[in-house]
């Protein structure tokens, strides 16, 4: 079993949990792979660090430290390779990242002994026809919004790229991978709670900008 660990290094935690978890695997007769520029900010005995690619092409799972946001932006980024991806959760909300921390001994000697499920995720293309003729892929979900909607939301991005930076220009993506992630959450506390008129609290708010960012910033 080879286990590619991809941490985020927007959280404070990822850089220890991500030793962790590599020591634990390594015990478990696993390789453990990661990015080689991780090989100075997050160095542990035993890993290999190799070009993402290279990682990416030998893997037989990809191991995400952070929260959902750190999954979607893996799984977009690794899209070509169809691996799978199993998330731990150092994030507020982790509805596909669903091993905790204090589960990682129990559930990462199960995932080397083989003894696991794969949870099958809607993959779709979405192009839009018209002057921009834009096309990607998404995750579970594609949000069509009113254009006022999204564009308040894109000039959010915007006016925080001019401060944070690392945004590459994909400002329109992000603002609409935020509608998403909003409307999916909706739909969790929907189908969790069995009634529709569901409100979300500031603090929930608060929670998922905190796990979209880190998204972007892994």
């Amino acid at each position: 079993m080879t286990v590619y660990i991809s941490p985020n290094p927007g959280k404070e935690q990822a850089v220890a949990t991500a030793q962790q978890a590599a020591q634990l695997l390594l015990m478990q007769g696993a390789t453990v792979l990661m990015r080689d520029d991780l090989n100075e900010t997050c160095c542990a005995d035993g890993v290999q660090y190799l070009p993402l690619e290279e990682c990416l092409l030998r893997t037989d799972v990809i191991l995400t430290i952070g929260g959902d946001g750190t999954i979607l932006h893996e799984a977009n980024l690794t899209l070509q390779y169809q691996k799978p991806i199993l998330g731990i959760n150092i994030g507020r909300c982790g509805f596909l990242a669903t091993c905790e921390v204090d589960e990682m001994e129990e559930k990462l000697a199960a995932l080397v002994r083989g003894e696991y499920l794969l949870d099958s995720r809607m993959l779709l293309y979405v192009r839009v026809l018209g002057e921009e003729n834009w096309e990607g892929h998404a995750l579970n979900d594609v949000v069509v919004t009113k254009g006022r909607l999204q564009q308040a939301i894109e000039q959010i991005f915007i006016d925080a790229s001019a401060d944070l930076g690392n945004m590459h220009g994909r400002q329109r993506q992000f603002s609409l991978g935020f509608i998403g992630l909003v409307l999916y959450y909706i739909v969790m506390k929907q189908e969790t709670s069995k009634r529709e008129d569901v409100q979300i609290t500031e603090a929930e708010i608060e929670a998922l900008v905190h796990q979209f960012m880190h998204g972007i910033y892994s």
